[in-house]
């Protein structure tokens, strides 16, 4: 006994040894083929925090496991998470793992959270998986070879699965391409079955909560559940799969189904189903009403009976879909909250629906009738609609009042309040052929709609909704829109007119054409638009200085357009609109006429007041592209220039000196440009031309002209009023060039010319030609040198009520830098000195030669004697003024030099002086010399 007790207890060691070292034994091995079969086949990036192997989690197999797993796609879905597993697990035939085929028997994925995005192209983020054979290959790593094995030997991962499991899952889809969005919040399924098996039974229990789907922005479902408990008989050899035993609940709505399913070699489904209520309680129909479903819905009081049956057969592969068979019937429907007032009675319902995947054309849709009494008022509506696509044939009727109060007073709408009422009677019959070929006598369509004091507040909304009147009379040619009074929080919208083409537009998608009158006391954009709370308050260390103007935002980072114009309306607008309020632009008195058309919107002679002045504009604004695309020719007229800056951004990046001006402008130019989706400008898109005139324009702290009144040291400069300023200009590649233009203040002109960018860097010149009476105290020290240099020679410098001052302003508008250029008046004086002292000389010789034309018959001798002497004298006394006026044009220079002290700018104006008056005197010294030698020469002759 003891022998055989001991034996149990070795044999139960060592497997508790084996389930222990087996794992460890093979961990490298598994993580290293999982490592590889992940990067041959999944074009993704994919990484877990931790692998594991346990046979105590599932013994007697082998269990898997890779934690924190996500799986994050490439280009073009960079850096968006596709899977996220809290733990990955699979569990396969330990014996299996020995060898060279390892055996998959069960999935399981715990917590994923999967997140399917499919772009407007098409492109699917989940399209990763490349297995270009039927068994997954493995290729063991260069970091793992088992002993005695060839590296040519291969290994294959095989499937044998016999359960495949996801718990608390959550799944979101949204497709650009098709406009749907949705979503899973909670989703369990297991699937059993042995796939090994050439037959077998597969089971099926998948339970779905929290179902939300939109589609063309409309919500078809909200937090709805669906569960499927299916048994299956599957024949894996043809790959047909029958129902046996099956219950689908979609909400409160319990359906059946029979028949079967075959995958055909292609990949394609041939589909033999039936479906059908298992319950024939109208309270089970109600379950797919959100409105209804979502509140109190056990306590909801019900009668009446329910027919629902279908099929779907044929074949489904790529857009081929199979036939497929809809029958809805309510007979004496009712239903009532016991804490509401009112009820819904007298539901009577036909449904049939007929759709063909092989002829669409032969697809029909037929509510034969639709009867309920909503709190005692009744409403019928019919429909039928056949051959969809070669000629769409519609035909119904739609009678009856809907009131609103009494709707909320019957089924609990939750956050929202309603009132007002629908009142209809209109009937219509008719092909879309007959209205495309304006066969209007074989169209019948009559009647009218009217809704009338309609009122709507929701916790979602942004403000409420009050729809005063809604008038619309229809017959074959038009509909006429005789009133439609809206106000949406303090705004009022009126709008009356004709539409034509408008059943094509409903039915078929095509363009409605129409005239309308569009009227407005107030429209205020900013309560229809939600809050941007990102950046409403900005950090302190990024609260803009006075002193200071942002560089413009790069184009780069603009967000496309998202407003568009649909392209199938055809409008003539006639607008007046008292007032418009966006964002910080307050607009009175919008006349004009707009023609919208294929997405582009006509503007002709649109005029209206804004900034305290008056705006013109003509041209084209078209959605059409990725970005909104301007062209106008705007007339600006009076407009205030303070408020232009700080209500229009654009004003702001191109003109960013009107920050520091007063005044009023006028503005007509032609411009183009790309707006974003904040209708903010592309700046580098702007291309502009026109011209800008000013009254009573003034001028001040504007930094670049506070440090040229630094460096002359002249206040005048920091304010300055030249009242009218004539400019044009234009804008290119966001840069704006200016024409040369002239500015007058006080006594003084100056002309300006040159171009700043939105980037805030400057390259202007200022041409200035200044009264002496505006000069300030460093220009006045300047030319009070250059005087005293000329009276210490001897020479005298004309008067001048003006000085010439050239300005180079570079840099930026924050940081601008400004340099001054005198040499004008410099040169000018060095021709000055020049000229006089020629002068002086000529007069000297003139006179002797006038003495000896005198005295020439008495005393000829002496005469030649004395001017041998006096030409002599003549070129000693020059040589010594040459001298002279050289040792005293050194002194002034030097005099000057030391008076400039540490200013820059006049020590460098003061070296170029004292160097010219040098380099005259020289020449000048020179000149008395050789003009006294010639003069002596000329007496000594005569």
């Amino acid at each position: 006994m003891k022998k055989i007790l001991r034996i149990v207890l070795i044999t139960i060691g060592v497997l508790l040894v084996l389930l222990i070292t087996i794992p460890i034994l093979f961990k490298t091995k598994i993580e290293t083929m999982v490592k590889d079969q992940v990067n041959q086949n999944i074009h993704a990036s994919v990484d877990w925090s931790k692998f594991s192997l346990s046979l105590f989690r599932g013994f007697p197999d082998l269990s898997i496991n890779l934690h924190q797993v996500s799986v994050v796609g490439l280009e073009p879905f960079e850096g968006d998470t596709l899977v996220g597993l809290k733990r990955f697990e699979f569990r396969v035939n330990p014996f299996s793992a020995i060898g060279k085929n390892i055996e998959v028997k069960s999935v399981l994925l715990d917590q994923p959270l999967i997140n399917g995005i499919v772009l407007e192209d098409g492109t699917a983020n989940w399209d990763l998986v490349q297995v270009e054979e039927d068994e997954v290959k493995y290729v063991p790593s260069e970091e793992w070879e088992e002993p005695g094995k060839m590296k040519d030997e291969k290994e294959s991962l095989t499937v044998s699965l016999q359960r495949f499991a996801i718990v608390d899952g959550r799944v979101s889809y949204t497709d650009a391409a098709m406009d749907v969005e949705a979503e899973l919040s909670d989703v369990d399924m297991e699937l059993r079955g042995d796939f090994s098996m050439e037959e077998t039974e597969l089971e099926l229990v998948l339970n779905l909560q929290g179902i939300n789907a939109k589609y063309g922005g409309i919500r078809y479902m909200k937090d709805g559940n669906l569960g499927l408990d299916l048994i299956t008989a599957a024949n894996m050899v043809e790959n047909r799969y029958t129902l046996k035993k099956n219950e689908i609940n979609l909400n409160g709505l319990v359906l059946g189904a029979e028949g079967e399913v075959t995958v055909l070699e292609n990949g394609a489904l041939d589909m033999d189903l039936q479906f059908f209520s298992r319950e024939t309680s109208f309270h089970t129909l109600l379950s797919m009403v959100p409105a209804i479903y979502l509140k109190d819905f056990e306590s909801l009081k019900t009668s009446g009976n329910l027919l629902l049956e279908g099929s779907i057969k044929g074949i489904m592969v790529d857009s081929l879909l199979p036939d497929a068979a809809l029958v809805l019937q309510v007979t004496d429907g009712y239903f009532a909250y016991p804490d509401l007032p009112k009820d819904v009675s007298d539901v009577q319902i036909e449904l049939k629906v007929d759709y063909r995947g092989t002829d669409m054309d032969a697809t029909t849709v037929v509510l034969e009738r639709f009867h309920l009494l909503l709190g005692g008022n009744p409403f019928d509506l019919t429909l039928q609609v056949d051959h969809p696509i070669s000629d769409m044939h519609v035909a119904g009727e739609a009678m009856g009042m809907i009131d609103f109060a009494s709707l909320q007073d019957a089924v609990p709408l939750e956050d929202v309040t309603l009132g007002g009422r629908l009142e209809t009677d209109l009937r219509w019959d008719t092909r879309m052929s007959y209205i495309e070929q304006e066969k209007f006598e074989q169209v019948d369509l009559a009647g009218t709609l009217m809704i009338e004091e309609v009122k709507v507040e929701a916790s979602d909304i942004l403000v409420p909704v009050e729809l005063q009147k809604l008038e619309m009379v229809f017959n074959p040619r038009i509909v006429k829109l005789v009133t439609m009074d809206l106000k949406l929080g303090t705004s009022d919208l009126h709008l009356d007119g004709e539409l034509s083409n408008f059943i094509p537009y409903v039915f078929n998608d095509q363009t409605v054409s129409g005239t309308l009158n569009v009227k407005s006391r107030l429209l205020d954009a900013n309560e229809l638009m939600p809050a941007d709370t990102e950046d409403s308050v900005p950090e302190e260390s990024e609260v803009q200085s006075d002193e200071e103007i942002d560089v413009a935002p790069p184009d780069s980072i603009a967000e496309p357009g998202q407003t568009k114009i649909p392209e199938n309306i055809n409008f003539n607008m006639a607008l007046d609109m008292k007032r418009v309020i966006y964002d910080q632009i307050e607009l009175d008195n919008i006349t004009g006429v707009l023609k919208v058309s294929e997405g582009v919107a006509n503007m002709e002679e649109l005029s209206l007041n804004v900034i305290e002045g008056s705006v013109t504009a003509s041209g084209v604004v078209d959605t059409r592209g990725e970005f909104t695309e301007v062209d106008v020719l705007l007339d600006l007229n009076e407009v205030d220039i303070p408020s232009s800056y700080k209500t229009f951004v654009t004003v702001e990046r191109l003109a960013p000196m009107a920050k520091y001006c007063k005044g009023k402008a006028n503005v007509k130019m032609q411009y183009h440009s790309l707006l974003d989706a904040f209708f903010t400008p592309l700046y580098e898109s702007i291309n502009a031309r026109g011209r800008m005139f000013t009254r009573g324009l003034q001028i001040y702290n504007l930094n670049s002209f506070v440090r040229l009144s630094e460096l002359l040291k002249n206040e005048k400069f920091r304010e300055m009023a030249p009242d009218e300023v004539d400019v044009n200009f234009t804008v290119r590649d966001g840069r704006v060039m200016v024409d040369p233009f002239d500015m007058e203040f006080d006594d003084s002109k100056i002309t300006v010319s040159g171009s700043h960018g939105i980037d805030l860097t400057m390259d202007y010149l200022l041409d200035m030609n200044i009264a002496k009476s505006d000069l300030g105290e460093g220009a006045n020290e300047l030319m009070n040198g250059l005087s005293l240099l000329a009276s210490g020679a001897g020479i005298k410098i004309p008067e001048s009520d003006y000085v010439k001052v050239k300005a180079s302003i570079t840099g930026t508008f924050n940081k601008p830098k400004v340099r001054t250029d005198l040499s004008g008046n410099l040169k000018s004086s060095g021709e000055t000195v020049k000229a006089v002292v020629e002068e002086k000389v000529m007069e000297e010789v003139e006179k002797v030669e006038e003495q000896v034309r005198d005295e020439a018959s008495e005393k000829a001798d002496k005469i030649i004697s004395d001017a041998e002497a006096e030409a002599e004298h003549l070129i000693e006394e020059a040589r010594k003024a040459g001298d002279e006026l050289v040792k005293e044009a050194d002194l002034q220079g030097k005099k000057l030099i030391e008076e400039a002290g540490s200013n820059p700018l006049k020590q460098i104006a003061a070296k170029r002086g004292a160097e010219e008056l040098k380099r005259q005197a020289e020449k000048q010294s020179a000149n008395l010399v050789r003009e006294a030698v010639i003069t002596g020469n000329t007496n000594d002759t005569t």
